[in-house]
């Protein structure tokens, strides 16, 4: 497994960016976003789980 997809599946398994960026040994984003990718789920994901919060925020 490489380094991109390691880091890759560690984000879509949850695990905060500044953990992977730890684990790899990593001290700038220059480096983490240079092995990693956001898949268009991933992305995904996290938009419904801003529009749902901001919906609840609104109707509150």
């Amino acid at each position: 497994m490489t380094r991109k997809t390691a880091a890759t599946l560690m984000l879509k398994m949850g695990v905060e960016p500044r953990i992977v960026m730890a684990y790899f040994g990593w001290a700038s984003e220059t480096m983490f976003r240079t092995y990693q990718d956001v898949p268009d789920g991933l992305l995904m994901e996290a938009a419904q789980s801003v529009g749902a919060k901001l919906m609840r925020d609104v109707v509150s």
